[in-house]
């Protein structure tokens, strides 16, 4: 079979791999499309050391089963849940299974990825998906359930204020599903393609971060701050603009060390709030919304094929301010 390998810095390139052969309690699946994560994307650049050379990338897809499954047909069409955890241990059995010690995701380490003409999951992991969902929005339900978990850590009701740091992939399904939800958000994103991107998701007001009195320019101090970003600059104004008692949540990770004024956060009694991954009923809501949300995201996907692998990941160099996500297809 065809395979998106990275070979080396910012090269990645279609090779045979031999087909994958189910093994106890998996499945094989025939990838009709697959997304490029901004993780991939890291793995690209030479920053992820568990994304290395020999690897086949990706884990946003969407498949039809292509062996023997419990439950489903051959043919069926699927979403796929990519995060394998253990669903054993203490964390697990706590509710916690998106921080599992054992958890493992397709795409990274040594487990091959799905940006191929085939890939091997857990038939406990693929679930029929409604034919009105386009592939490129069903290729967005795993980044949706990190969105969807995201959102069940803020401690605030429908109509509350948010203030959302970025507008990519992360920040635009956020945004779509936070509106969904009845709250209003105000974005901040440096991009202008993407703030008119978060303008046309429902945003009340979208920004660019260098505005002065920033916090004036959102409407006043907001209830709570969404970082979709993991910068720096992103995370210190996410505290800047968050009101007395309110909530700071981080989600983004591309910087490992963010100097805080916490005398401040003390004083103002801010609570910060880590939001990593997402469980099974994170992705369950996910799917369920990728077919609500349908419309309103699918303008947003740009498809490719798999064939154009390098220059899809050139493409994101930098991020396209017309787009949301670029979806890969072996067909």
């Amino acid at each position: 079979m065809r395979a998106l390998v990275l070979t080396g810095l910012r090269e990645v390139s279609l090779l045979e791999r031999p087909a994958p052969v189910a093994g106890p309690g998996e499945v094989v699946l025939e990838i009709d499309a697959c997304g490029i994560c901004g993780s991939d994307l890291h793995g690209f650049l030479g920053e992820e050391p568990r994304r290395r050379p020999g690897l086949c990338l990706g884990h946003e897809c969407v498949g039809r089963i292509a062996s023997p499954h419990p439950t489903l047909a051959i043919g069926t069409r699927v979403a796929v849940n990519p995060f394998h955890p253990c669903r054993c241990c203490e964390t697990c059995l706590r509710g916690q299974s998106n921080v599992c010690p054992q958890r493992y995701l397709i795409g990274l380490d040594e487990v091959p990825g799905a940006l191929a003409e085939q890939v091997t999951v857990a038939a406990g992991n693929v679930f029929a998906l409604d034919s009105a969902v386009p592939d490129a929005v069903a290729c967005l339900i795993e980044p949706l359930a990190c969105a969807v978990h995201l959102l069940r850590l803020v401690p605030l009701p429908p109509l509350a204020r948010l203030a959302l740091f970025g507008c990519g992939t992360l920040g635009g399904l956020t945004l779509a599903v936070a509106r969904r939800l009845g709250y209003r958000v105000a974005v901040i994103e440096p991009s202008a393609g993407r703030r008119q991107i978060a303008l046309a998701l429902g945003a009340e007001v979208a920004v660019d971060p260098v505005t002065p009195g920033l916090t004036a320019a959102l409407g006043g101090p907001v209830g709570a701050s969404l970082d979709c970003t993991g910068v720096s600059p992103a995370r210190q104004q996410a505290v800047g603009v968050t009101a007395p008692g309110g909530s700071v949540l981080l989600l983004g990770t591309t910087a490992t060390e963010t100097t805080l004024d916490f005398k401040d956060v003390v004083r103002r009694e801010l609570r910060l709030q880590a939001s990593y991954g997402f469980t099974a009923d994170d992705f369950a809501t996910a799917q369920r919304l990728a077919g609500e949300l349908s419309a309103e995201l699918q303008p947003w996907c740009r498809s490719l094929p798999l064939a154009a692998g390098q220059a899809a990941f050139e493409s994101l160099l930098p991020p396209p301010e017309d787009c949301l996500k670029v979806v890969l297809r072996p067909a």
